[in-house]
């Protein structure tokens, strides 16, 4: 069943990418739900540790925090030869990737505005609605001989990292929102009856960051937190799984292949400027927009979703 949550293999985990897509709309999720973590995905691909992709918490805020700075630091690392982005400061990077430092300068990656809610199958929506964050906790399965303590990831020598030990903990993120997509200053309309007409509503998710942290990579954790995002739209609120959309920097290979790899397309490119003064244009970064959309009818739909086995080893 597709909503079962349970994983043992990267190949399962894309079979269960590829089912959520190819769900109706009229697909109602597990209406049955008390608990948020009745929408967890939980991956034990006998490597030591178990995975659990589920909400995230303000107590998650310190782990968080510091994968947000890694985050930060990779992509400044993408620059790191041009002689033109040398020499920006990380809070500047920070600003520029869209993270806001608390009070005490760490990212408040989850808000404690959200504490007082009572999640239930009826306003499990409001909250990803509002900005959702989705963590991907490590769990030991078995007992290691030893561990070595994992270097903080807030350190600028990323050569260092592919020789830290996978330690258990909060290993990986993603952060999204299901958007309106009705035109600024458009009419409203009913949106029982554009669906029943069979129109498009315009509804869909926005995937804001992703980031696995170094030592567990290339176990496929990526591909499980971007599919735990898809399984808990589409038991939410199926409408604004009808479109994924993203923007990642050109540079960044490695994630476009990701994406690419499970069936999002190039859809345009923009750039900004890394600026460290409003109105500075000396630091261009050219993003990709990339977007996997399945609002149309099933023969363009058809087209829209790329084979399968053409496109899934592309997926790490």
């Amino acid at each position: 069943m597709v909503v079962a949550g349970h994983f043992s293999s990267k190949q399962e985990v894309m079979d269960h990418w590829w089912a959520l897509l190819r769900l109706g709309e009229d697909f109602a999720g597990p209406m049955s739900l008390t608990s948020p973590s009745s929408l967890d995905l939980v991956y034990a691909p006998g490597t030591g540790f178990k995975y659990i992709v589920g909400l995230a918490t303000p107590e998650d805020n310190e782990q968080l925090a510091a994968l947000g700075d890694e985050f930060v630091r990779e992509h400044s690392e993408l620059f790191a030869k041009d002689k033109m982005h040398q020499g920006v400061e990380h809070k500047t990077w920070a600003r520029y990737l869209g993270f806001h430092a608390s009070t005490s300068g760490s990212f408040q990656m989850v808000g404690k505005k959200s504490t007082g809610q009572t999640a239930s199958r009826f306003n499990f929506h409001a909250l990803c609605h509002g900005g959702c964050v989705l963590k991907c906790q490590a769990e030991l399965e078995a007992p290691q001989r030893r561990i070595v303590r994992r270097q903080s990831s807030t350190g600028s020598n990323g050569s260092t990292a592919s020789h830290v030990h996978p330690q258990p903990g909060v290993v990986g993120y993603v952060s999204f929102t299901m958007e309106e997509g009705t035109a600024l200053g458009a009419p409203r309309t009913s949106k029982r009856l554009k669906r029943k007409r069979g129109e498009s509503t315009g509804e869909y998710t926005k995937v804001n960051h992703l980031l696995v942290t170094r030592a567990h990579r290339a176990k496929g954790l990526a591909v499980l937190l971007l599919t735990a995002v898809l399984h808990r739209v589409k038991c939410l609120d199926p409408s604004y799984a009808r479109e994924i959309f993203l923007t990642v920097i050109k540079r960044n290979l490695r994630a476009v292949d990701l994406y690419q790899g499970m069936g999002l397309n190039v859809i345009g490119q923009n750039t900004t400027h890394l600026a460290k003064v409003r109105g500075d244009k000396s630091r261009p970064i050219v993003w990709y927009q990339m977007c996997l959309n399945l609002d149309k009818d099933e023969d363009e739909a058809s087209h829209k979703i790329p084979r399968q086995d053409a496109v899934s080893d592309k997926a790490r």
